[in-house]
């Protein structure tokens, strides 16, 4: 069942740069309930640093619990943490819940084994995602459902255009292109969220006029 992006419990296992970026528009737009949105960090450091940027969401340790309930599963943790973040979660996500990688050089298939978890898509946002700018490469795995692509979609909308891959290997590319563009203009930190002041503008950010 297709399902509009604020009735979508949604949960970014890892709350990193990129993965911040896809948030922001999401919050900034009011597109999401941030009740019903869950990230994770992996010291209680970081997830403090989270909670001050993005005060109205979940903020949580407990990777397991983060995910068990969630129709949407972004994944932002660094390939490097995959193992062992994948035994966390291994087979705690649901079967209806969408797994939206955003690591580059882990495979589809290696997602798949590693979270005991069918339903799976890549992408790799860049930038401008962070104003609802962004362009974001998709490709996801055969076992996603028609309205498991369109609910991921839904959100992409809020964060900007969209388009499928022929192959998921040209994945990596798109990923490196991302990589080397925030290392050099990634925006500053991101102001406080909150229901009152979802504001997000290109003046606050001038490195992305």
């Amino acid at each position: 069942m297709t399902m509009a992006p604020a009735a979508q419990r949604i949960t970014f296992l890892g709350l990193g740069k990129m993965a911040s970026y896809m948030l922001r528009p999401l919050l900034a737009a009011g597109a999401v309930d941030p009740s019903k949105v869950v990230v994770t960090r992996a010291t209680q450091q970081t997830l403090d640093e989270a909670s001050t940027m993005f005060p109205d969401v979940n903020a949580t340790l407990d990777n397991a619990e983060a995910v068990a309930n969630a129709d949407v599963v972004f994944v932002g943790i660094k390939p490097q943490d995959f193992k062992s973040v994948a035994e966390m979660v291994h087979g705690k996500i649901a079967p209806h819940a969408s797994v939206v990688s955003l690591m580059g050089s882990i495979t589809i298939k290696q997602i798949q084994t590693g979270f005991k978890h069918e339903p799976v898509m890549r992408t790799m946002p860049n930038v401008p995602t962070a104003l609802g700018l962004g362009v974001l490469p998709y490709y996801p795995s055969a076992e996603m459902a028609e309205h498991q692509v369109a609910n991921v979609r839904a959100l992409f909308a809020v964060m900007g255009t969209d388009f499928a891959l022929p192959k998921e290997a040209q994945m990596d590319m798109y990923g490196r292109i991302s990589e080397d563009v925030a290392s050099h203009k990634g925006p500053s930190d991101p102001p406080r969220h909150s229901q009152q002041d979802t504001s997000f503008s290109a003046k606050a950010h001038p490195t992305l006029r």
